[in-house]
């Protein structure tokens, strides 16, 4: 598994297949990334440890 590291943390793809995709992303504390926004496909997230905040539309949640 080859992880990829940049300025706000870094994220290793666990799974890559024809019908999904799983990434493990690890974000450092105090650090953010760009807000994304995908029309073709559906995005899960589960926190496993620690806090954040995410913007759903334009509400922060």
């Amino acid at each position: 598994m080859e992880t990829d590291y940049r300025p706000w943390g870094h994220y290793s793809v666990l799974a890559d297949e024809p019908d999904h995709k799983v990434k493990r992303i690890v974000v450092y504390p105090g650090r953010r990334f760009s807000l994304q926004r995908h029309l073709k496909r559906d995005e899960h997230w589960y926190v496993v440890s620690g806090t954040g905040a995410a913007t759903l539309d334009k509400d922060e949640v």
